[in-house]
Protein backbone atom coordinates (compact mmCIF):
# COMPACT_ATOMS: atom_id res chain seq x y z
CA UNK A 1 0.00 0.00 0.00
CA UNK A 2 1.04 3.64 -0.19
CA UNK A 3 1.59 3.60 3.59
CA UNK A 4 4.25 0.87 3.38
CA UNK A 5 7.75 2.06 4.19
CA UNK A 6 11.15 0.49 3.62
CA UNK A 7 14.04 1.71 5.77
CA UNK A 8 17.66 0.74 5.28
CA UNK A 9 20.01 0.88 8.25
CA UNK A 10 23.44 -0.42 9.18
CA UNK A 11 23.64 -3.06 11.91
CA UNK A 12 25.06 -1.56 15.05
CA UNK A 13 24.18 1.94 13.88
CA UNK A 14 21.67 4.41 15.29
CA UNK A 15 18.82 1.86 15.15
CA UNK A 16 20.66 -0.72 17.25
CA UNK A 17 19.54 0.34 20.72
CA UNK A 18 16.35 1.56 22.39
CA UNK A 19 14.45 2.46 19.25
CA UNK A 20 10.79 1.59 18.78
CA UNK A 21 9.90 1.74 15.09
CA UNK A 22 6.10 1.78 15.51
CA UNK A 23 4.23 4.28 13.38
CA UNK A 24 1.44 6.64 14.45
CA UNK A 25 -1.20 3.92 13.97
CA UNK A 26 0.68 1.57 16.29
CA UNK A 27 1.80 -0.77 13.51
CA UNK A 28 5.30 -2.11 13.89
CA UNK A 29 7.77 -3.57 11.47
CA UNK A 30 6.73 -6.54 9.36
CA UNK A 31 10.27 -7.68 8.71
CA UNK A 32 13.97 -7.13 9.12
CA UNK A 33 16.50 -8.24 6.51
CA UNK A 34 20.14 -8.55 7.56
CA UNK A 35 22.35 -8.67 4.47
CA UNK A 36 25.77 -10.05 5.31
CA UNK A 37 27.16 -10.95 8.69
CA UNK A 38 28.73 -7.58 9.48
CA UNK A 39 31.95 -8.96 10.91
CA UNK A 40 33.88 -6.51 13.06
CA UNK A 41 37.25 -5.55 11.58
CA UNK A 42 40.31 -7.47 12.72
CA UNK A 43 42.16 -5.82 15.57
CA UNK A 44 44.88 -6.60 18.07
CA UNK A 45 42.26 -6.57 20.85
CA UNK A 46 39.91 -9.01 19.08
CA UNK A 47 42.81 -11.28 18.16
CA UNK A 48 43.97 -11.27 21.80
CA UNK A 49 40.39 -12.07 22.87
CA UNK A 50 40.30 -14.96 20.39
CA UNK A 51 43.59 -16.26 21.80
CA UNK A 52 42.27 -16.02 25.35
CA UNK A 53 39.13 -18.02 24.53
CA UNK A 54 41.15 -20.57 22.56
CA UNK A 55 43.33 -21.04 25.67
CA UNK A 56 40.13 -21.60 27.70
CA UNK A 57 39.04 -24.37 25.34
CA UNK A 58 36.41 -22.19 23.64
CA UNK A 59 36.16 -21.29 19.97
CA UNK A 60 38.15 -18.04 20.10
CA UNK A 61 37.23 -16.68 16.67
CA UNK A 62 33.59 -17.38 17.44
CA UNK A 63 33.68 -15.48 20.70
CA UNK A 64 35.74 -12.55 19.38
CA UNK A 65 34.12 -12.15 15.96
CA UNK A 66 30.93 -14.20 15.45
CA UNK A 67 29.26 -13.50 18.80
CA UNK A 68 29.34 -9.69 18.31
CA UNK A 69 27.72 -10.21 14.89
CA UNK A 70 24.89 -12.15 16.48
CA UNK A 71 24.44 -9.47 19.16
CA UNK A 72 23.73 -6.99 16.36
CA UNK A 73 21.35 -9.43 14.66
CA UNK A 74 19.48 -9.97 17.94
CA UNK A 75 19.22 -6.20 18.40
CA UNK A 76 17.74 -5.91 14.91
CA UNK A 77 15.28 -8.70 15.74
CA UNK A 78 14.38 -6.76 18.87
CA UNK A 79 13.24 -3.86 16.68
CA UNK A 80 10.92 -6.31 14.93
CA UNK A 81 9.34 -8.01 17.95
CA UNK A 82 8.62 -5.48 20.68
CA UNK A 83 5.83 -7.28 22.56
CA UNK A 84 4.29 -10.77 22.73
CA UNK A 85 1.60 -9.97 20.13
CA UNK A 86 4.06 -8.83 17.43
CA UNK A 87 4.72 -11.04 14.44
CA UNK A 88 7.43 -10.51 11.85
CA UNK A 89 9.99 -12.16 9.63
CA UNK A 90 13.73 -11.93 10.22
CA UNK A 91 15.59 -12.72 7.01
CA UNK A 92 19.32 -13.42 7.25
CA UNK A 93 20.91 -13.10 3.81
CA UNK A 94 24.31 -14.75 3.99
CA UNK A 95 25.16 -18.45 3.79
CA UNK A 96 27.39 -18.06 6.86
CA UNK A 97 24.27 -17.66 9.02
CA UNK A 98 23.46 -21.28 8.11
CA UNK A 99 26.67 -22.56 9.71
CA UNK A 100 27.21 -23.74 13.27
CA UNK A 101 29.71 -20.88 13.77
CA UNK A 102 26.74 -18.49 13.84
CA UNK A 103 23.81 -20.74 14.74
CA UNK A 104 25.42 -21.59 18.09
CA UNK A 105 24.59 -18.00 19.10
CA UNK A 106 20.94 -18.18 17.97
CA UNK A 107 18.39 -18.11 20.80
CA UNK A 108 17.07 -21.61 21.52
CA UNK A 109 13.52 -20.71 20.42
CA UNK A 110 14.60 -19.66 16.92
CA UNK A 111 13.73 -22.14 14.21
CA UNK A 112 15.76 -21.02 11.18
CA UNK A 113 14.75 -22.23 7.76
CA UNK A 114 17.27 -22.08 4.92
CA UNK A 115 15.64 -21.20 1.60
CA UNK A 116 16.93 -20.43 -1.86
CA UNK A 117 16.48 -16.93 -3.24
CA UNK A 118 13.72 -18.04 -5.61
CA UNK A 119 11.71 -19.54 -2.71
CA UNK A 120 11.79 -16.51 -0.38
CA UNK A 121 8.53 -15.00 -1.65
CA UNK A 122 6.52 -18.22 -1.29
CA UNK A 123 7.98 -18.97 2.18
CA UNK A 124 7.11 -15.47 3.39
CA UNK A 125 3.60 -15.69 1.91
CA UNK A 126 3.07 -18.95 3.81
CA UNK A 127 4.46 -17.39 7.01
CA UNK A 128 1.99 -14.48 6.85
CA UNK A 129 -0.94 -16.88 6.32
CA UNK A 130 -0.16 -18.74 9.58
CA UNK A 131 -2.43 -17.89 12.51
Amino acid sequence: SEDDVVALVVLGGVFAESVNLANEQGSTLAGVICVGVGLPPPSVTRDAMAGYFDDQGEHGVGMAYHQPVMNRVLQAAGRLLRDPDDKGALVLVDARFNTSDYQRFFPPHWRPVAVTADAVASVLEKFWRLP
